[in-house]
């Protein structure tokens, strides 16, 4: 099934060009875009909030990103641009595909955003979904790899600000 609905997606991606330019945009700026934002709520969250909570802030997401890491150096899998032999825009074909990095960094900050404002939260995990979209569209990651860098993400996120936010 993951097979399936990858290459529907990536066949998809290249029998239209203009969407497909739009994504790789998309997808290769998108990591600032994160980056940016959480920067710029983290700097309005330490003049507005305890230390602590700055503190869940930066590490949920940071703690997200590195279980991925290893998560994905122990399980190895190979992109779907290597393991089908198609063509990808990706230098990084040797590194392991599961779970999607892009997909539990940009969730992690979508719901460290969350956490400090859920207007500017909601719009970031509509960003973060979008990303995930494009990790498929592109032919970086398969569906599962995607869908189990948002699940990864949102359950660090569920269990750092609801469950030790209680505690502080």
């Amino acid at each position: 099934m993951d097979n399936k609905i990858f290459k529907a997606f990536y066949g998809f991606t290249f029998s239209h060009k203009r969407f497909a330019k739009t994504l790789f945009f998309c997808d290769r700026l998108f990591p600032y875009v994160f980056a940016i934002i959480f920067i710029t709520l983290g700097t309005y969250a330490a003049s507005n909030r305890t230390l602590a909570s700055l503190l869940l802030y930066v590490c949920v997401p940071l703690i997200t990103i590195t279980v991925s890491l290893i998560t994905r150096k122990l399980i190895n899998r190979p992109r779907p641009n290597t393991h089908f032999n198609i063509e990808g825009r990706y230098a990084t074909k040797s590194k392991p595909s599961f779970p999607s990095n892009h997909v539990s960094s940009a969730t992690a900050i979508a719901f460290a955003c969350l956490y400090i404002s859920s207007p500017i939260g909601i719009a970031v995990l509509c960003l973060a979904i979008i990303t995930s979209l494009c990790r498929i569209f592109c032919g970086a990651h398969y569906p599962s790899d995607v869908l189990a860098g948002f699940v990864l993400a949102a359950l660090m996120a569920i269990a750092g600000y609801s469950w030790i936010d209680g505690l502080l």
